[in-house]
């Protein structure tokens, strides 16, 4: 096989040394033209505006000096001719002539008299070629004292300028008129002075700005009086143009040169060539100045593209310029490269053949004395090694293997003893999820949960002292002894004790779990709890309230056999969801060390209000998740959920009792009661507390209201799952249960003795009221949401509403 020197193409070390070195020296380049050019059509747009500036003043000069030294001429002209004794035609024209013979800018002029002191006169003298002839305006078809030259100064008695207009029947061309009024002559009459519009455009024809500039100028209305587009020229105004052009901005400039202003348009405004006749994809700008002499405006447009050419070329050149020396940077660069790193190149390739397996490959360049020959050398090393490294690590492969696949087959075992983590409780009260998630290939958590009948759901989470294969063959066997004393014992007390002693026997390696075992009635929210050194499990209340079951227990489970577990009891209501953990959650460690805690975890749930168990496992895994952010997991994390899902909801119960006021007639009542409270499904309300409260109330009414066996007690009340009220009602003396006394022998405790306590304690709500001959007294167990407020004002016997008021006391 032909030996390869080096790599082609950007594998090269070459090629990669020679793109790293000029790449940013060609970013460099074109960075610095890209600014110089920048730099560069700033400061000729600048020049251009100012040459446009100047060129505009210097037409304004030029034009408001004609205009100015023919004004002022035709006044001066205007005396003599105001004195004539005798002025008419024969008289004005040699005069109007000799004015013309002087003042060579005005094409003609006319003295016409008022029309109303006499007949219509008014002697025309004015230029054809270079001739000066005579006509007379006085004739019906040109009617001079209907044109606004004659009218405007006649009617003011100030000499005016007159807007740009076509003199049909007079001179033939487009002109403007400066006239001055002889108003102290013997007759009135009307002096003029006629400039050609030609002659305008004539004037402002410039090359100051080179092929580039253009000026055009219109009077005060807009309309165009000079015009490189001839056509538009007294043809045209700015505001149709603005329309026509789409060019908005042109339609202001008139009111702006009316306020005396100097101002720019630029391309930002949208102005472009077509504002001269010209392409609208062009760009270029207007510098417009008043021309105070007779209210007109004077504009001055150029295009940036024009400036802009020159600029371009220069940049272009020295861009290529610099482009070819770079080329030949980088031909030199590669080639002096090449040369040097071929030796690396050969070396590179026998370490490929040494890379796939060719041990027996020489290694050349051993004698060098430079980088290379170090570098020849270190892989010569490698070579001698490498062959007994790879026998090792072959059979150590081997080993691993085997006993990965003992790992994989431990794992599937350990979760064939795990029940599903997501079950079908089907039509029962009851939500259950968990999850198991070891820290390594076989872990030692474990949870299981068993339906021991109908309404009994018996579960447990543990925590193994160990991890691997031994973690869980222990958890198998605790899971094992746990299933098997529910067939005997259902109290988890009796289960905890039965199985700690059978772990205990034999525990040659002294491994021991924690367990929590519980029992849930599912049919009214029982609970009963056994712990064995486990954690606490937390109880979520719908309303997104979080507090720990304290259950007391004893050591874990396999260390003394002798130890005796006792069973706790609680209620869960409707929609509480019961948390179970093991120590993989709490001692979950952040990248920082810190532990997840007990804390976070309730802060974790405090606040949700969760509307399934799914919903609260999630919750919770995705904050442990979050805490930890990707650090390893030191230990196993297991999670069990139980919900006690909220009942279908029941018709409230309503009813009421008659008892003969006696001793003992309170058993009747709390026996009706107790009944009434499990047909409405109320489990919040404990049947122990419901009796305290009605013996102390019935009591008080047989000891205190006068009354005895023939008189009657009656208690309505009305039930439902959240709420129990109970109206009792009497005729004997005045008696207030709920008011405050002072107790016999000064006790410091609340006024009202130990009943009143016991009554603000165990109920929620109380009113009392005397109405006639009737003690009426109303309690309340539960909150008063919206349903127990309904309740109330529904079935109350007094009021329309029951709602606490000021005078209800809890």
């Amino acid at each position: 096989m032909r030996e390869q020197g080096g790599m082609n193409g950007f594998h090269s070390m070459a090629t990669r040394l020679a793109v790293y070195t000029l790449a940013p020296l060609v970013v460099l380049m074109l960075f610095a033209a890209w600014l110089d050019n920048r730099h560069a059509r700033r400061a000729m747009l600048d020049m251009a505006e100012t040459a446009a500036v100047n060129l505009a003043e210097s037409v304004s000069e030029e034009l408001q000096g004609v205009l100015r030294s023919t004004r002022t001429g035709i006044e001066a002209f205007s005396l003599p001719l105001s004195r004539l004794p005798d002025a008419h035609t024969e008289n004005v024209v040699p005069l109007i002539r000799e004015a013309l013979e002087r003042f060579p800018l005005v094409f003609g002029s006319t003295l016409a008299f008022d029309p109303s002191g006499g007949e219509p006169e008014a002697p025309y003298v004015y230029r054809e070629g270079d001739d000066i002839v005579v006509t007379s305006l006085a004739g019906d078809d040109y009617r001079y004292w209907e044109w606004p030259w004659f009218q405007q100064p006649m009617t003011t008695g100030e000499p005016v300028w007159s807007p740009p207009y076509f003199d049909d029947g007079g001179g033939n061309v487009s002109m403007v008129t400066y006239s001055v009024p002889l108003l102290s002559a013997e007759r009135k009459a009307i002096l003029t002075a006629d400039i050609r519009l030609g002659f305008l455009s004539d004037l402002v024809a410039s090359d100051l700005l080179g092929q580039q500039g253009i000026v055009f100028i219109f009077d005060e209305s807009g309309r165009l009086v000079s015009h490189p587009e001839a056509s538009w020229v007294m043809h045209e105004d700015l505001s149709t143009l603005a329309t026509t052009l789409q060019l908005p901005a042109l339609a202001n400039i008139p009111a702006a040169v009316a306020s005396g202003g100097f101002f720019w348009l630029r391309p930002a405004e949208g102005i472009n060539e077509s504002v001269v006749g010209g392409e609208a994809s062009e760009p270029g700008r207007l510098f417009i100045r008043p021309l105070n002499e007779a209210g007109w405006g004077i504009a001055v447009y150029f295009s940036d593209q024009d400036f802009m050419a020159s600029i371009n070329s220069a940049t272009r050149n020295r861009l290529l310029f610099g482009l070819g020396i770079m080329a030949l940077l980088a031909t030199i660069l590669v080639t002096v490269s090449f040369r040097s790193l071929h030796p690396l190149g050969i070396l590179a390739s026998r370490t490929r053949l040494i890379a796939q397996g060719d041990f027996s490959a020489e290694t050349p360049g051993l004698d060098r004395a430079d980088e290379i020959g170090r570098l020849s050398r270190a892989f010569h090393q490698m070579q001698l090694h490498l062959e007994h490294f790879i026998d090792d690590l072959t059979r150590e492969t081997a080993a691993r293997e085997r006993i990965e696949g003992e790992l994989s087959t431990a794992r599937q075992i350990q979760e064939s003893l795990v029940p599903s983590p997501s079950p079908d409780m089907g039509d029962l009260p009851l939500d259950l999820r968990a999850l198991l998630r070891p820290a390594r290939t076989v872990g030692g958590d474990l949870y299981n949960y068993v339906m021991l009948d109908e309404n009994r759901l018996f579960f447990v989470i543990g925590d193994v002292s160990d991890k691997g294969i031994p973690a869980a063959l222990f958890m198998a066997q605790a899971n094992a002894l746990l299933i098997a004393a529910t067939s005997h014992h259902t109290d988890p007390g009796d289960v905890l004790d039965v199985v700690n002693r059978e772990l205990s026997h034999d525990n040659e390696f002294c491994m021991f779990v924690t367990l929590m075992v519980g029992l849930l009635d599912v049919r009214d929210g029982r609970l009963t709890l056994a712990n064995a050194a486990h954690d606490p499990p937390l109880l979520l209340a719908t309303d997104g309230q979080a507090r720990w079951l304290q259950v007391d227990g004893g050591p874990p489970a396999g260390v003394d056999a002798d130890a005796t577990f006792d069973s706790h009891h609680f209620q869960l209501a409707a929609g509480d969801t019961l948390v179970l953990y093991t120590d993989g959650v709490t001692e979950a460690l952040s990248p920082a060390d810190e532990l997840f805690g007990s804390e976070r975890l309730e802060n974790a749930l405090r606040g949700h209000r969760p509307d399934s168990a799914e919903a609260v496992r999630d919750r919770l895994v995705h904050a442990v998740d979050a805490f930890c952010d990707g650090a390893e997991a030191a230990d196993d994390m297991t999670l069990l959920v139980i919900r006690q899902a909220f009942r279908a909801a029941t018709a409230d119960l309503e009813g009421d009792i008659a008892v003969s006021v006696e001793p003992g007639c309170h058993a009747t009542v709390v026996q009706r009661l107790q009944s009434v409270l499990a047909d409405s499904g109320n489990t919040r309300l404990d049947p122990a507390d419901l009796e305290l409260v009605v013996e102390e109330l019935v009591t008080n009414v047989v000891k205190y209201s006068g009354l005895g066996p023939a008189d009657t007690l009656n208690v309505r009340w009305r039930a439902s799952a959240d709420a129990l009220v109970l109206w009792l009602e009497d005729q004997g003396v005045a008696f207030d249960p709920l008011a405050d006394r002072d107790m016999p022998g000064g006790d410091d405790r609340e006024h009202g003795g130990m009943g009143l306590v016991l009554l603000r304690s165990l109920t929620d709500a109380g009113h009392y009221e005397r109405d006639g001959d009737t003690n009426r007294l109303r309690i309340v167990f539960g909150s008063l949401d919206e349903s127990a407020a309904a309740m109330e004002s529904a079935h109350s016997p007094t009021r329309g509403t029951n709602a606490p008021d000021e005078g209800d006391q809890a």
